[in-house]
């Protein structure tokens, strides 16, 4: 009889626990978006927040893609250094410095580009970005340095990437 119980409590408990462990919602810290959270606001004000609370590296600069030896796109960052201080106007003041890096595209990329508020998918972005460098004025560099982006990276993976017009470049010394 003492067997038969501690059996039935057992086998509740192991079942509560099973329930438990099996309830419905996504594990902590993969929350899905809906489609009407997903607004330029919610991408540069909560969403670049939690990136860098997650340890996302905030990086500016221009880029490029290029196809890796598996045939993945692959996104070149061209780094800049941003002023600490705004110009008189509200812009900021940017100068090359170090090296290139060579990122992976995450698969959730989100992106705007110049003269859109409309987000773009990773695919998206990259034909857009590509168009403009083929049709760009030739007084500007082969890497379209005119247009600047806050970057979001984690683990060599860009996340998220903002088209941001308030950096400027100095203007070259006339000879």
């Amino acid at each position: 009889m003492k067997r038969n119980n501690i059996l039935r409590i057992t086998t509740i408990l192991l079942i509560l626990v099973l329930t438990m462990m099996t309830a419905c919602g996504a594990p902590e810290g993969e929350e899905t978006l809906d489609e009407n959270q997903l607004t330029l606001e919610y991408l540069k004000g909560d969403y670049t927040s939690q990136l860098l609370t997650d340890g996302a590296e905030h990086l500016v600069g221009s880029i490029e893609f290029s196809t890796a030896e598996d045939g993945s796109i692959q996104l070149i960052l061209h780094p800049k250094e941003v002023s600490a201080t705004a110009n008189s106007d509200g812009t900021y003041t940017v100068s090359s410095y170090v090296i290139n890096r060579v990122l992976s595209i995450s698969d959730s990329l989100y992106a705007t580009y110049i003269g859109s508020a409309s987000i773009l998918s990773a695919s998206e972005f990259q034909l857009t970005v590509q168009a403009d460098y083929e049709a760009q004025d030739a007084t500007f560099d082969e890497y379209g340095d005119y247009i600047l982006y806050d970057v979001y990276v984690l683990e060599d993976q860009v996340l998220l990437a903002l088209y941001n017009p308030s950096y400027v470049l100095p203007q070259p010394e006339a000879k």
